[in-house]
Protein backbone atom coordinates (compact mmCIF):
# COMPACT_ATOMS: atom_id res chain seq x y z
CA UNK A 1 0.00 0.00 0.00
CA UNK A 2 1.40 3.11 -1.46
CA UNK A 3 0.84 6.71 0.84
CA UNK A 4 -0.33 7.91 -2.19
CA UNK A 5 -2.97 5.90 -3.04
CA UNK A 6 -4.67 6.03 0.16
CA UNK A 7 -7.92 8.71 0.22
CA UNK A 8 -9.32 7.44 3.81
CA UNK A 9 -9.45 5.75 6.69
CA UNK A 10 -11.03 4.14 9.55
CA UNK A 11 -10.28 2.17 12.88
CA UNK A 12 -12.63 -0.11 14.25
CA UNK A 13 -14.54 0.25 17.16
CA UNK A 14 -11.72 -2.16 18.85
CA UNK A 15 -8.80 -1.11 17.23
CA UNK A 16 -7.82 -4.07 15.77
CA UNK A 17 -8.65 -3.32 11.98
CA UNK A 18 -7.35 -0.26 10.13
CA UNK A 19 -10.25 -0.22 6.79
CA UNK A 20 -8.80 1.97 4.17
CA UNK A 21 -9.91 3.24 0.12
CA UNK A 22 -7.85 3.86 -2.62
CA UNK A 23 -7.07 7.11 -3.91
CA UNK A 24 -7.43 6.24 -7.50
CA UNK A 25 -9.35 4.14 -9.68
CA UNK A 26 -12.24 1.48 -8.69
CA UNK A 27 -10.30 -0.82 -6.49
CA UNK A 28 -12.95 -1.39 -3.33
CA UNK A 29 -11.65 -1.69 0.10
CA UNK A 30 -8.74 -2.84 1.83
CA UNK A 31 -7.83 -4.17 6.02
CA UNK A 32 -4.90 -4.11 7.80
CA UNK A 33 -5.21 -6.50 10.99
CA UNK A 34 -2.69 -5.37 13.46
CA UNK A 35 -2.24 -8.89 15.13
CA UNK A 36 -1.98 -10.84 12.17
CA UNK A 37 0.24 -7.32 10.73
CA UNK A 38 -1.67 -8.53 7.36
CA UNK A 39 -3.05 -6.47 4.60
CA UNK A 40 -5.77 -7.92 3.01
CA UNK A 41 -8.98 -7.01 0.92
CA UNK A 42 -11.61 -6.15 2.38
CA UNK A 43 -14.42 -5.95 -0.51
CA UNK A 44 -13.93 -6.00 -4.15
CA UNK A 45 -16.58 -3.81 -4.74
CA UNK A 46 -16.04 -2.29 -8.25
CA UNK A 47 -16.40 1.62 -6.79
CA UNK A 48 -14.02 4.72 -6.04
CA UNK A 49 -14.58 5.25 -2.00
CA UNK A 50 -14.07 8.99 -0.85
CA UNK A 51 -15.08 8.35 2.62
CA UNK A 52 -15.66 5.46 5.27
CA UNK A 53 -16.39 4.94 8.80
CA UNK A 54 -16.31 2.21 10.90
CA UNK A 55 -20.32 1.40 12.58
CA UNK A 56 -20.11 1.79 16.36
CA UNK A 57 -20.56 -2.45 16.85
CA UNK A 58 -18.26 -2.93 14.33
CA UNK A 59 -21.06 -4.48 11.75
CA UNK A 60 -19.37 -2.98 8.67
CA UNK A 61 -18.46 -0.02 7.29
CA UNK A 62 -20.80 3.26 5.94
CA UNK A 63 -19.05 4.69 2.26
CA UNK A 64 -19.37 7.51 0.44
CA UNK A 65 -18.58 5.96 -3.31
CA UNK A 66 -18.77 6.33 -6.86
CA UNK A 67 -20.11 3.21 -9.58
CA UNK A 68 -20.81 3.85 -13.23
CA UNK A 69 -23.82 3.05 -12.41
CA UNK A 70 -24.03 6.22 -10.64
CA UNK A 71 -22.83 8.28 -13.17
CA UNK A 72 -20.15 9.64 -10.89
CA UNK A 73 -22.51 10.84 -8.58
CA UNK A 74 -21.14 9.98 -4.95
CA UNK A 75 -23.76 8.37 -2.74
CA UNK A 76 -24.46 6.30 0.29
CA UNK A 77 -23.95 2.75 1.00
CA UNK A 78 -23.26 -0.01 3.72
CA UNK A 79 -20.91 -2.66 3.34
CA UNK A 80 -20.82 -5.38 6.19
CA UNK A 81 -17.79 -6.87 7.89
CA UNK A 82 -16.67 -9.73 7.69
CA UNK A 83 -19.22 -11.01 4.55
CA UNK A 84 -18.28 -7.83 2.83
CA UNK A 85 -21.50 -7.57 1.44
CA UNK A 86 -22.54 -4.16 -0.24
CA UNK A 87 -25.92 -2.41 -0.15
CA UNK A 88 -26.56 1.04 -1.23
CA UNK A 89 -28.48 3.57 1.25
CA UNK A 90 -29.42 6.36 -1.21
CA UNK A 91 -30.01 5.66 -4.79
CA UNK A 92 -31.23 9.14 -6.82
CA UNK A 93 -29.85 11.69 -8.35
CA UNK A 94 -27.92 14.05 -6.33
CA UNK A 95 -25.15 13.86 -4.92
CA UNK A 96 -23.66 13.20 -1.02
CA UNK A 97 -20.32 14.19 -0.55
CA UNK A 98 -19.75 13.12 3.01
CA UNK A 99 -21.59 11.98 6.06
CA UNK A 100 -21.44 11.74 10.10
CA UNK A 101 -23.15 8.87 12.33
CA UNK A 102 -24.92 9.21 15.55
CA UNK A 103 -22.79 7.80 18.56
CA UNK A 104 -25.30 4.57 18.21
CA UNK A 105 -24.75 4.30 14.47
CA UNK A 106 -28.75 4.73 14.08
CA UNK A 107 -28.56 7.59 12.18
CA UNK A 108 -26.31 9.46 9.06
CA UNK A 109 -26.58 13.23 8.68
CA UNK A 110 -25.40 13.71 5.21
CA UNK A 111 -25.51 16.60 2.73
CA UNK A 112 -27.57 16.42 -0.82
CA UNK A 113 -26.42 18.54 -2.97
CA UNK A 114 -28.32 18.90 -6.74
CA UNK A 115 -26.37 20.71 -9.39
CA UNK A 116 -28.22 22.97 -11.56
CA UNK A 117 -25.93 24.20 -14.11
CA UNK A 118 -26.97 25.41 -17.68
CA UNK A 119 -24.56 26.24 -21.19
CA UNK A 120 -23.78 29.73 -22.20
CA UNK A 121 -22.39 30.79 -25.44
CA UNK A 122 -20.19 34.11 -24.54
CA UNK A 123 -18.57 36.75 -27.24
CA UNK A 124 -14.40 37.43 -26.81
CA UNK A 125 -15.59 40.44 -25.02
CA UNK A 126 -18.03 38.40 -22.07
CA UNK A 127 -21.11 39.83 -23.80
CA UNK A 128 -23.59 36.71 -23.84
CA UNK A 129 -24.90 35.34 -27.18
CA UNK A 130 -28.19 34.36 -27.68
CA UNK A 131 -28.04 30.33 -28.21
CA UNK A 132 -30.24 28.56 -30.32
CA UNK A 133 -32.96 25.98 -28.98
CA UNK A 134 -31.27 23.07 -29.63
CA UNK A 135 -28.36 24.00 -27.88
CA UNK A 136 -30.06 25.35 -24.66
CA UNK A 137 -32.37 22.05 -25.16
CA UNK A 138 -29.30 19.80 -25.23
CA UNK A 139 -27.51 21.31 -22.06
CA UNK A 140 -28.83 19.41 -19.41
CA UNK A 141 -26.53 16.75 -17.51
CA UNK A 142 -23.26 17.95 -19.00
CA UNK A 143 -20.01 17.14 -17.03
CA UNK A 144 -17.69 19.11 -19.33
CA UNK A 145 -17.35 20.24 -23.11
CA UNK A 146 -14.71 21.29 -25.81
CA UNK A 147 -14.80 23.25 -28.95
CA UNK A 148 -13.69 20.90 -32.31
CA UNK A 149 -13.99 23.61 -35.00
CA UNK A 150 -16.98 25.26 -35.34
CA UNK A 151 -18.72 22.73 -33.11
CA UNK A 152 -18.96 21.82 -29.25
CA UNK A 153 -18.44 18.69 -28.05
CA UNK A 154 -20.72 18.13 -24.93
CA UNK A 155 -19.80 15.79 -22.57
CA UNK A 156 -22.89 13.77 -20.70
CA UNK A 157 -21.34 11.29 -18.32
CA UNK A 158 -22.13 8.14 -20.60
CA UNK A 159 -21.96 10.09 -24.06
CA UNK A 160 -20.39 12.17 -26.02
CA UNK A 161 -22.81 15.00 -28.66
CA UNK A 162 -21.84 17.14 -30.80
CA UNK A 163 -23.49 20.04 -31.82
CA UNK A 164 -23.42 23.09 -34.65
CA UNK A 165 -22.57 26.60 -32.87
CA UNK A 166 -25.62 27.49 -35.32
CA UNK A 167 -27.45 24.95 -32.54
CA UNK A 168 -29.64 23.49 -35.62
CA UNK A 169 -28.57 19.76 -34.84
CA UNK A 170 -27.70 17.58 -32.47
CA UNK A 171 -25.26 14.48 -33.03
CA UNK A 172 -24.45 11.53 -30.53
CA UNK A 173 -21.04 10.87 -31.35
CA UNK A 174 -19.92 8.24 -28.55
CA UNK A 175 -22.95 6.15 -26.27
CA UNK A 176 -21.60 3.87 -23.68
CA UNK A 177 -24.32 3.13 -21.11
CA UNK A 178 -21.96 0.89 -19.01
CA UNK A 179 -19.10 3.34 -19.05
CA UNK A 180 -18.19 6.85 -17.59
CA UNK A 181 -16.67 9.67 -20.01
CA UNK A 182 -14.62 12.16 -17.57
CA UNK A 183 -12.77 14.35 -19.79
CA UNK A 184 -12.83 15.32 -23.38
CA UNK A 185 -11.22 17.72 -26.23
CA UNK A 186 -10.64 17.50 -30.03
CA UNK A 187 -7.54 17.05 -32.17
CA UNK A 188 -8.64 18.93 -35.39
CA UNK A 189 -4.94 17.88 -37.37
CA UNK A 190 -5.47 14.08 -36.45
CA UNK A 191 -9.22 14.53 -37.64
CA UNK A 192 -10.01 12.89 -33.81
CA UNK A 193 -11.06 13.45 -30.60
CA UNK A 194 -9.67 12.01 -27.17
CA UNK A 195 -11.39 11.47 -24.15
CA UNK A 196 -10.99 9.62 -20.59
CA UNK A 197 -13.50 6.48 -20.83
CA UNK A 198 -13.82 4.40 -18.18
CA UNK A 199 -15.49 1.09 -17.76
CA UNK A 200 -15.58 0.60 -21.57
CA UNK A 201 -15.44 -2.80 -22.07
CA UNK A 202 -15.14 -3.89 -18.39
CA UNK A 203 -11.82 -2.07 -17.45
CA UNK A 204 -12.35 -0.19 -14.42
CA UNK A 205 -9.55 2.15 -15.02
CA UNK A 206 -9.88 5.20 -16.30
CA UNK A 207 -7.66 5.89 -19.80
CA UNK A 208 -7.16 7.98 -22.74
CA UNK A 209 -9.43 7.26 -25.77
CA UNK A 210 -9.30 8.29 -29.13
CA UNK A 211 -12.16 8.17 -32.20
CA UNK A 212 -12.34 9.77 -35.54
CA UNK A 213 -14.47 13.11 -36.57
CA UNK A 214 -17.40 11.21 -35.88
CA UNK A 215 -16.77 9.32 -33.26
CA UNK A 216 -15.47 6.19 -35.41
CA UNK A 217 -13.32 3.36 -34.28
CA UNK A 218 -12.54 4.89 -31.19
CA UNK A 219 -8.99 2.68 -29.91
CA UNK A 220 -7.56 2.95 -26.14
CA UNK A 221 -4.46 4.75 -26.48
CA UNK A 222 -2.63 4.73 -22.52
CA UNK A 223 -3.07 1.94 -19.91
CA UNK A 224 -2.54 3.69 -16.85
CA UNK A 225 -5.47 3.61 -14.06
CA UNK A 226 -6.33 6.87 -14.24
CA UNK A 227 -4.94 8.78 -17.01
CA UNK A 228 -6.80 12.24 -17.69
CA UNK A 229 -6.79 16.41 -18.14
CA UNK A 230 -5.84 15.77 -22.01
CA UNK A 231 -4.80 17.85 -24.82
CA UNK A 232 -3.15 17.08 -28.49
CA UNK A 233 0.01 18.96 -29.89
CA UNK A 234 -1.68 21.32 -32.74
CA UNK A 235 0.34 18.71 -35.52
CA UNK A 236 -1.97 16.12 -33.67
CA UNK A 237 0.67 13.75 -33.20
CA UNK A 238 0.74 13.90 -29.62
CA UNK A 239 -1.60 13.70 -26.48
CA UNK A 240 -0.64 15.44 -22.84
CA UNK A 241 -2.15 14.11 -20.43
CA UNK A 242 -2.22 14.09 -16.29
CA UNK A 243 -1.00 10.57 -14.54
CA UNK A 244 -2.65 11.51 -10.72
CA UNK A 245 -0.35 8.97 -8.58
CA UNK A 246 2.77 10.07 -9.74
CA UNK A 247 1.11 14.14 -10.06
CA UNK A 248 3.19 14.48 -13.41
CA UNK A 249 2.48 15.50 -16.65
CA UNK A 250 2.70 12.78 -19.53
CA UNK A 251 3.35 13.20 -23.23
CA UNK A 252 2.31 10.25 -26.09
CA UNK A 253 1.67 9.19 -29.49
CA UNK A 254 -2.00 9.41 -30.67
CA UNK A 255 -1.76 6.31 -31.95
CA UNK A 256 -0.89 4.23 -28.40
CA UNK A 257 1.90 2.26 -29.39
CA UNK A 258 4.11 2.31 -26.20
CA UNK A 259 4.28 4.02 -23.13
CA UNK A 260 3.81 8.08 -22.59
CA UNK A 261 6.96 10.07 -21.49
CA UNK A 262 7.10 12.29 -18.63
CA UNK A 263 7.24 15.85 -19.39
CA UNK A 264 10.56 17.28 -17.64
CA UNK A 265 9.99 20.33 -15.68
CA UNK A 266 6.52 19.57 -14.54
CA UNK A 267 7.78 18.88 -11.12
CA UNK A 268 8.09 22.46 -9.40
CA UNK A 269 10.19 22.87 -6.36
CA UNK A 270 8.23 22.98 -2.99
CA UNK A 271 5.03 22.88 -5.22
CA UNK A 272 2.06 20.23 -5.70
CA UNK A 273 0.05 20.88 -8.82
CA UNK A 274 -3.07 22.61 -7.53
CA UNK A 275 -5.79 21.61 -10.18
CA UNK A 276 -5.44 18.45 -12.34
CA UNK A 277 -5.49 20.10 -15.66
CA UNK A 278 -3.60 21.95 -17.82
CA UNK A 279 -3.29 24.15 -20.75
CA UNK A 280 -1.19 23.48 -23.97
CA UNK A 281 0.02 27.19 -25.81
CA UNK A 282 -1.76 27.19 -29.49
CA UNK A 283 1.87 26.31 -30.98
CA UNK A 284 2.18 23.60 -29.06
CA UNK A 285 5.56 25.01 -27.40
CA UNK A 286 4.70 25.95 -23.76
CA UNK A 287 2.34 24.33 -20.95
CA UNK A 288 0.64 26.11 -18.60
CA UNK A 289 -0.69 24.60 -14.93
CA UNK A 290 -1.43 25.97 -11.19
CA UNK A 291 0.87 24.80 -8.80
CA UNK A 292 0.41 25.49 -5.27
CA UNK A 293 4.09 26.24 -3.65
CA UNK A 294 5.36 26.21 -0.31
CA UNK A 295 8.26 28.87 0.97
CA UNK A 296 10.45 26.29 2.64
CA UNK A 297 11.20 29.09 5.58
CA UNK A 298 7.43 30.26 6.63
CA UNK A 299 5.87 27.28 5.55
CA UNK A 300 2.95 29.49 3.67
CA UNK A 301 1.73 28.51 0.47
CA UNK A 302 0.90 30.25 -2.21
CA UNK A 303 -1.14 30.08 -5.72
CA UNK A 304 2.08 30.40 -9.02
CA UNK A 305 0.82 29.90 -12.71
CA UNK A 306 3.92 27.29 -14.19
CA UNK A 307 4.74 28.11 -17.89
CA UNK A 308 6.77 25.55 -18.84
CA UNK A 309 8.73 25.42 -22.23
CA UNK A 310 8.28 21.46 -23.31
CA UNK A 311 11.55 21.27 -25.25
CA UNK A 312 13.91 23.36 -23.43
CA UNK A 313 14.29 21.25 -20.23
CA UNK A 314 14.32 24.20 -18.23
CA UNK A 315 12.58 24.61 -14.97
CA UNK A 316 8.85 25.98 -15.39
CA UNK A 317 8.63 29.72 -14.98
CA UNK A 318 6.15 30.84 -12.48
CA UNK A 319 3.86 34.06 -12.76
CA UNK A 320 2.12 35.80 -9.82
CA UNK A 321 -2.19 35.19 -10.49
CA UNK A 322 -4.77 37.34 -9.67
CA UNK A 323 -5.11 36.21 -6.12
CA UNK A 324 -9.35 35.35 -6.60
CA UNK A 325 -7.85 32.22 -9.02
CA UNK A 326 -10.13 29.31 -8.66
CA UNK A 327 -8.44 26.89 -10.89
CA UNK A 328 -6.35 25.86 -13.61
CA UNK A 329 -5.19 28.17 -16.36
CA UNK A 330 -6.12 27.92 -20.24
CA UNK A 331 -4.16 29.70 -23.36
CA UNK A 332 -6.23 31.96 -25.07
CA UNK A 333 -6.27 31.22 -29.17
CA UNK A 334 -3.76 33.69 -29.93
CA UNK A 335 -1.26 32.59 -27.30
CA UNK A 336 -0.99 36.09 -26.08
CA UNK A 337 -3.05 35.89 -22.79
CA UNK A 338 -4.05 32.74 -20.16
CA UNK A 339 -7.96 32.99 -19.39
CA UNK A 340 -8.59 31.33 -15.85
CA UNK A 341 -11.60 31.31 -13.09
CA UNK A 342 -11.60 33.98 -10.24
CA UNK A 343 -13.83 33.65 -7.63
CA UNK A 344 -15.14 36.12 -5.16
CA UNK A 345 -17.88 35.96 -2.47
CA UNK A 346 -19.20 32.59 -4.38
CA UNK A 347 -19.01 34.22 -7.93
CA UNK A 348 -16.98 33.15 -10.27
CA UNK A 349 -15.71 34.86 -13.50
CA UNK A 350 -13.20 34.91 -16.06
CA UNK A 351 -10.33 37.10 -16.06
CA UNK A 352 -7.48 37.47 -18.67
CA UNK A 353 -3.85 37.85 -17.57
CA UNK A 354 -1.86 38.88 -20.70
CA UNK A 355 1.80 37.01 -20.89
CA UNK A 356 3.57 40.49 -21.84
CA UNK A 357 2.98 41.94 -18.31
CA UNK A 358 0.51 44.29 -18.94
CA UNK A 359 -2.41 44.62 -16.75
CA UNK A 360 -5.38 41.69 -16.63
CA UNK A 361 -8.82 42.91 -16.72
CA UNK A 362 -11.64 40.55 -15.82
CA UNK A 363 -13.66 39.72 -19.28
CA UNK A 364 -16.85 38.44 -17.64
CA UNK A 365 -18.99 40.67 -15.34
CA UNK A 366 -21.58 38.02 -13.86
CA UNK A 367 -23.35 38.45 -10.28
CA UNK A 368 -24.34 35.13 -9.56
CA UNK A 369 -24.37 31.31 -9.83
CA UNK A 370 -20.31 29.41 -9.93
CA UNK A 371 -18.49 28.26 -13.29
CA UNK A 372 -18.02 24.77 -13.56
CA UNK A 373 -15.92 24.75 -17.23
CA UNK A 374 -15.64 27.04 -19.89
CA UNK A 375 -13.42 26.75 -23.73
CA UNK A 376 -12.58 28.98 -26.37
CA UNK A 377 -13.47 28.46 -29.90
CA UNK A 378 -10.89 27.82 -31.90
CA UNK A 379 -11.30 31.03 -33.79
CA UNK A 380 -11.64 33.34 -30.74
CA UNK A 381 -14.58 34.57 -31.59
CA UNK A 382 -16.88 32.62 -28.76
CA UNK A 383 -16.56 30.94 -25.50
CA UNK A 384 -18.75 28.42 -24.30
CA UNK A 385 -19.46 28.22 -20.65
CA UNK A 386 -20.83 26.01 -18.25
CA UNK A 387 -22.27 27.92 -15.28
CA UNK A 388 -24.60 27.27 -12.52
CA UNK A 389 -24.80 26.30 -8.59
CA UNK A 390 -25.30 23.43 -6.67
CA UNK A 391 -28.23 23.87 -4.16
CA UNK A 392 -27.26 21.76 -0.34
CA UNK A 393 -29.40 20.57 2.20
CA UNK A 394 -28.47 18.44 5.49
CA UNK A 395 -30.48 15.30 5.43
CA UNK A 396 -30.68 12.61 8.18
CA UNK A 397 -31.12 9.27 6.89
CA UNK A 398 -31.93 6.42 8.97
CA UNK A 399 -28.98 3.57 9.03
CA UNK A 400 -29.80 -0.07 8.26
CA UNK A 401 -27.22 -2.82 8.70
CA UNK A 402 -28.37 -5.63 5.89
Amino acid sequence: MSESTVRSVSWSPKGNLLAWSQSIGFEGIGRFDISSKRLRSFSSLDARITELAWMPDGSGLMIVYQTLQTGGRTQIGFVSYPSGKFSSLTRDTNYYPYFSLSGDGNTIATVQQVRNFHLALLSSAGAEIPAAPAVLAATQNIESLAWDGDNLLLNKSSQIDLIPRDGQSSTTLIHDPNALVLFLNSCPAAHAIVFTWIGHAGSPNATLWRGGVGGTNPAEVTHGQLDFARVCSPQGRRAYYMDPATGRLVGGGLAGAGSGEVVAGTVVPNGILAAPTFSLSPDGKELAFLTSVADPATKMTSQRIALLDIDSGKPARLLDPDPRIAYAPIFSPDGKSLSYKIREKGVDNIWIQPLDGSAGHQLTKFTSEQIEEYDWSPDGKSVAVLRGHTSSDVVLLRATNP
